[in-house]
């Protein structure tokens, strides 16, 4: 699955997670293929936000975004240093696991990894359940994402 941005707010590929019943983990796998002009995203949104999908660091409806050039940009924090950058080729995984302690509601940490290598906890305890979140990819103008995997860890 490719997607080619355009002009102004580029395009999202989102893949809603698995059905029900599923071991609790969710893992997505990304591959900025061409970074395009003006940036790349890789964030998580509920699944009851409609597209399109425009400024994932930005957008309050939005969990946050890993940005290309190695930040995490969210609506209430704004854009901070989280890990390295990524170019073209890159692995970027987000992982939606449990989160330690949860207690008894659905708590949810964000974790996000680059090529193989755990990168850390850009979100944690998030009041979600990992099936009513998902993976969007917003390339900037030009740019192209390819979603190698997604969905329930098992």
């Amino acid at each position: 699955v490719a997607t080619t941005g355009v002009a102004g707010y580029g395009a999202a590929l989102v893949h809603k997670s698995a059905r029900a019943g599923a071991p609790p983990d969710v893992r997505w796998a990304v591959r900025p293929i061409r970074l395009g002009v003006g940036g790349f995203a890789v964030g998580v949104v509920p699944r009851s936000m409609r597209p399109p999908f425009k400024s994932l660091g930005k957008n309050a409806a939005s969990l946050g975004a890993y940005l290309a050039s190695g930040a995490f940009a969210d609506a209430e924090h704004g854009e901070r240093p989280f890990g390295p950058a990524y170019g073209e080729g890159d692995l970027v995984e987000v992982l939606l696991r449990p989160a330690v302690g949860g207690g008894r509601a659905s708590r949810t940490d964000i974790v996000y990894l680059l090529n193989g290598e755990e990168v850390g906890v850009a979100v944690a305890g998030v009041s979600a359940a990992p099936g009513s979140l998902a993976c969007a990819v917003q390339p900037y103008m030009g740019g192209v994402a390819l979603l190698e995997s997604g969905g329930r860890v098992g």
